[in-house]
């Protein structure tokens, strides 16, 4: 996923009128006379005076006061929120269709791209991708400002691949992969709110025809472990679907599946063969 272009370009017009003001305060690259000159710069040149404004975040306070590009109010809003960028080395872990997932220590973000699509620069067998980037907010979005640093010429092994799955996933389940950087607006991403369907008509029907099984004396030694499995199993469901936020109840039944499962194991390897 990626900005459009029209939105693509209004970033880059906003990202280098700031860089070319910067520029000319600080004298960094006396070359670059005109607002032309300095696009017409490569990233390598463009690089010290990138840096300086994150280093500097004043610049953009007083770029913002002299108005030199006459910025609109909106746009002025989106340029003062790169004051707070976040920056660092992160892992590319995914790309989805609605962003592409780069995590920071235990931090998740959806990350746009800008005229290139994640899946243009990196392929799936290429992730994780390690990468130095800066993340900026854009019209309540997340996106990177146009440089990564490093790229896929490190190999991680199946542990670090493991350990950055279970993070991505950690964050998806509890609703706290960061697609805002934004002031005013939730940090973590708000999770859709569905109308749950009411399973306890179904539940119902389950329990009477569970508790209609018996093991008899004379059944097969399996028999009994199976039929109590799955009555702890509904009784994990049921508990699932009346009070899902109760973890300290539902580990408690999850561990009375694995005594039953334990139960069933034995008698398997009790068996005559």
């Amino acid at each position: 996923m990626k900005l459009s272009e029209e939105e693509a370009r209004h970033f880059f017009d906003l990202m280098f009128g700031l860089q070319f003001y910067a520029n000319q305060q600080l004298g960094l690259t006396p070359s670059a006379k005109s607002l032309k000159a300095y696009r017409a710069l490569g990233s390598k040149e463009k690089l010290p005076t990138r840096n300086a404004i994150y280093e500097h975040p004043e610049v953009i306070d007083a770029y913002l006061k002299a108005n030199p590009n006459r910025l609109s109010a909106d746009d002025r809003a989106i340029v003062a929120g790169w004051k707070k960028p976040v920056r660092g080395k992160f892992f590319i872990e995914r790309i989805l269709k609605k962003y592409t997932v780069l995590i920071k220590d235990d931090d998740v973000y959806g990350v746009l791209g800008l005229f290139d699509s994640f899946d243009e620069m990196f392929y799936p067998g290429q992730l994780p991708v390690y990468v130095e980037a800066v993340l900026l907010a854009y019209k309540g979005q997340v996106v990177y400002d146009g440089l990564l640093l490093g790229g896929p010429n490190i190999y991680f092994g199946g542990g670090i691949k493991s350990d950055l799955k279970e993070i991505y996933l950690a964050a998806k389940q509890n609703g706290r992969i960061i697609t805002s950087l934004e002031a005013g607006v939730e940090s973590g991403a708000v999770m859709e709110v569905e109308v749950r369907p009411d399973y306890s008509s179904e539940l119902a029907e389950l329990n009477v025809l569970v508790g209609k099984l018996r093991a008899p004396r004379n059944g097969p030694p399996v028999w009994s472990p199976a039929f109590r499995m799955l009555r702890v199993a509904l009784d994990l469901a049921e508990q699932a679907v009346t009070e899902p936020d109760d973890i300290e109840k539902l580990q408690s039944k999850t561990e009375k599946i694995v005594t039953a499962l334990n139960r069933m194991e034995t008698v398997l390897y009790r068996s005559e063969r």
